[in-house]
């Protein structure tokens, strides 16, 4: 929600807006996906770890990009390049709380 008031107050578009919220579909689809992943894991790793880590990793280094990008992805208006980094990051951390409560509940 912060992001569409920055993004108003540097007059982007209401079309670019609605762009943006495309990010947020990783969180309407992981319980759809989430078998697919659950099956694919290294039995040395673990069958959470398998996916955790990756995608935590994902996670950092998208924000640590986009942090070192921001004014100049705002001055651009390169709302495409938010919205991919946006959409890898709900991806990332929508699949790694899908299993949290599991994995702290024992």
């Amino acid at each position: 929600r912060q992001l569409v008031i920055i993004l108003t107050e540097r007059k982007f578009s209401f079309s670019d807006l609605a762009l943006l919220s495309i990010q947020r579909y990783p969180f309407s689809f992981k319980y759809l996906i989430a078998p697919m992943i659950d099956s694919v894991y290294s039995a040395r790793f673990g069958k959470r770890k398998s996916y955790i880590v990756p995608f935590e990793y994902l996670f950092g280094v998208i924000q640590i990009l986009i942090a070192f990008q921001w004014d100049s992805l705002l001055e651009s208006k390169r709302i495409l390049l938010l919205t991919i980094g946006g959409f890898l990051s709900y991806l990332s951390v929508s699949y790694t709380h899908l299993t949290l409560p599991t994995i702290y509940s024992v």
